[in-house]
């Protein structure tokens, strides 16, 4: 097993229990895996990273030093940078795409497709739809309903629950508090 996970520390008591890794994955070195960790093909994990109990993720790329709350779900073909925090009971559909130094809250759901750029802050229960651009340095309130094909620019903030219809642009360092 130390072949395979390098340096990885798989539980608190040193035993790794109920982990499924997929054909041709990487796993970085200081990974930590919690139980119930499930891997398809090709994925591959950078240094530093945890993941908590039951965490599925398909195809994916994920840089170094990600944290990963528990009951997550990643979907094939996702790319996720470095120093990025992803809460509990959260889901990352297909072919979605997470910058560097992001934070996504507890029961969060991210549509396929969609891109989140650096330094964004999504808190509790947002509910992102598919291909939707959200630019870096913006911070999207808890409880909010981003549409599909939206385009959010720079430096943005919205309030709780805020509600963005489909195909909405929301220009530059706009605030909103819906």
């Amino acid at each position: 097993m130390k072949e395979l996970f390098g340096n990885t520390y798989p539980n608190p008591n040193g035993i790794i229990v109920n982990i499924n890794v997929g054909n041709a994955c990487y796993i970085g070195d200081n990974v930590y895996l919690g139980d119930r960790t499930h891997f398809t093909e090709n994925v591959r994990i950078g240094n530093n990273a945890h993941l908590s109990y039951d965490v599925k993720i398909g195809k994916a790329s994920i840089g170094h030093s990600v944290k990963i709350g528990f009951r997550t779900n990643i979907g094939y073909n996702v790319v996720i940078g470095n120093n990025v925090v992803i809460g509990n009971n959260v889901v990352i559909c297909n072919g979605v795409v997470i910058g560097n130094d992001v934070v996504i809250g507890d029961d969060v759901v991210i549509g396929n497709e969609a891109w989140i750029n650096d330094n964004v802050t999504i808190e509790y229960g947002t509910k992102i739809d598919h291909s939707t651009w959200i630019d870096s340095n913006c911070l999207i309130g808890s409880e909010s309903i981003i549409g599909s094909y939206c385009d959010i620019g720079r430096e943005v903030t919205f309030g709780p629950m805020s509600k963005i219809k489909d195909f909405t642009e929301v220009e530059p360092k706009s605030i909103l508090n819906m």
